[in-house]
């Protein structure tokens, strides 16, 4: 189960906990969501990487969002998702 305010919170004080805890918390259903959209195993593998490149990138807006400073304090897999069709991924 997913402990949403254990990764804000990590993500508010250690960055690279915050991140592997949201990478633990979200890489599999991430990639199954990938997963439909792609045919090959590896391209969706490829697609998940780039995904978290791109969340790692952005995550101080997310660090900002749970602490009540970003436009909304949204849950980790909203602001994954976000992040990605803010990017044109999705």
């Amino acid at each position: 189960m997913i402990n949403e305010d254990k990764i804000r919170k990590a993500c508010s004080s250690d960055r690279e906990r915050g991140f592997r805890l949201l990478v633990d918390s979200f890489q599999e259903p991430i990639y199954n969501y990938i997963r439909r959209m792609v045919v090959s195993h590896e391209d969706a593998e490829d697609v998940l990487q780039e995904v978290f490149i791109r969340v790692f990138r952005h995550l101080d807006q997310f660090r900002n969002e749970a602490s009540g400073q970003g436009i909304d304090a949204g849950n980790p897999d909203d602001f994954i998702f976000s992040v990605e069709v803010r990017d044109g991924l999705f």
